[in-house]
């Protein structure tokens, strides 16, 4: 579809990128592909609950180079094998022409050549950051600073091993925001008005907006 809007986000742990993937979804009316994509994708192919189990704990993880293989092509790395899956899913909702917000899994990098795509990156100072950690996982104040270097560690390298690419080099996103200057809902009102424009710049009009 010409006017097909996909907009990726990647996000710092604790920069508040899930809820504002989730209010910008809510206000576009768009679909959101985000913690449940494999969920999702579980049900469009009959996956049984077991398998959705295992898949679960090798989500967005890249793999692990000691106890994993390639052999002629094909690979015993559960890691590798869930992110084929879901990155073939990503393109099959493209495909689809609907309108959606998908979070993480280098969906970016993934889905580049789609003409709707708009990748966002969100991230935040670091003491507010390890403030809404605490706050919002019941974290004293090391314990939140251990989880955001551990979490973003994780997606940077899944990132950055499935495309090689660098997860925080600005030049890899449409839009880069600080949620700390802009707050949940200035961040989801700069997003929007870029899908405006991208709109117009695709079909000559502005989208009716709230």
């Amino acid at each position: 579809m010409d006017d097909q809007i996909i907009i990726s986000i990647n996000r710092e742990h604790g920069s508040l990128g899930h809820e504002v993937a989730v209010r910008l979804a809510d206000s576009l009316g768009y679909d959101l592909y985000d913690r449940d994509i494999l969920t999702q994708l579980a049900e469009d192919s009959n996956m049984s609950p077991d398998a959705l189990h295992a898949f679960k704990k090798y989500d967005e993880k890249r793999r692990r180079p000691f106890v994993s293989r390639s052999v002629n092509g094909y690979t015993n790395s559960l890691e590798d094998i869930i992110t084929e899956k879901v990155h073939d899913y990503e393109r099959k909702l493209a495909e689809s022409g609907k309108n959606f917000v998908l979070v993480g899994r280098c969906g970016n990098e993934v889905l580049i050549d789609e003409p709707g795509l708009i990748s966002v990156y969100i991230y935040a100072d670091e003491d507010k950051k390890v403030k809404h950690i605490m706050k919002s996982r019941n974290k004293d104040e090391k314990e939140a600073r251990r989880e955001i270097k551990s979490v973003d560690k994780h997606r940077r390298d899944y990132y950055e091993h499935y495309t090689g690419k660098e997860w925080k080099d600005f030049r890899n996103y449409d839009l880069v925001l600080n949620s700390s200057k802009l707050g949940l809902d200035g961040t989801v009102e700069i997003i929007k008005n870029f899908v405006a424009l991208k709109k117009y710049h695709m079909n000559g009009e502005f989208p009716d907006q709230d």
